[in-house]
């Protein structure tokens, strides 16, 4: 009896849990800084050219991002995009990840691990899913 208490009680507050963080998601959410992981790994130190190419090649892949607005609603769908273009489809949390489905066919699923998620912030690391860099963006609410 106490163990089937105790279970309960376990799966009440994991799903608690899964959904607050569900409910701390569903916004629209504004790109407000792009950070490189390992930069000192992406620059090239010896090569000035190579480098120089490098740092240009960043800071393009940073502008594009910084444009970019998520909206998660609470139905489970969520659209992306800036005024380029938008994309959008089914988006769920698996663990500490945020798992984007896209309703175009033959696209597969982009997880985004959540580093950091609360009311006025929201970290996701990016592993070379949407550039050739691995890269973290920092989002903040869009007030409604």
């Amino acid at each position: 009896m106490h163990k089937s208490i105790g279970l309960f009680l376990l799966f009440t507050v994991l799903i608690a849990c899964s959904s607050k963080q569900e409910k701390l998601l569903c916004n629209t959410w504004q790109v407000s800084d792009v950070r490189f992981n390992h930069i000192e790994k992406t620059l090239v130190q010896s090569d000035t050219i190579k480098g120089d190419e490098q740092r240009i090649r960043m800071m393009l892949i940073k502008e594009a991002l910084m444009l970019n607005v998520y909206t998660f609603n609470a139905d489970g769908t969520y659209k992306t995009g800036n005024a380029a273009a938008t994309s959008g489809g089914k988006w769920e949390v698996s663990g500490n990840n945020i798992v984007f489905i896209s309703a175009e066919k033959n696209t597969q699923e982009k997880k985004f691990q959540i580093e950091h998620l609360s009311v006025d912030s929201l970290i996701l690391n990016m592993r070379n899913d949407q550039t050739t860099e691995s890269v973290e963006l920092l989002l903040t609410p869009i007030a409604p």
